[in-house]
């Protein structure tokens, strides 16, 4: 299974979106169509060899699921940033 390729450069856009990179991510759930321990463990090596890979050094939950919102959707990643105040 490819690890959502597409996952990481539209998190990536959406941190950049509002100022933030991976280095800001405070919490991240992966959710993975698979009951397959190591389908889930190949997906988590994956994120972590990505640009994203920073963003999993806090927080994180892998997540095997039955099924997500769109046919044929196999990995969802839900990011939480936390961006310092501007004066």
């Amino acid at each position: 299974m490819r690890a959502g390729v597409s996952v990481v450069w539209n998190a990536l856009a959406a941190l950049r979106s509002v100022g933030a990179g991976p280095e800001h991510v405070v919490r991240t759930v992966i959710y993975v169509v698979s009951a397959d321990q190591a389908v889930l463990a190949q997906v988590w090596r994956r994120f972590l060899a990505s640009p994203l890979a920073a963003a999993f050094t806090t927080a994180s939950t892998l997540l095997g699921v039955a099924q997500l919102g769109f046919t044929g959707q196999l990995v969802e990643l839900d990011v939480t940033s936390a961006l310092p105040e501007t004066p």
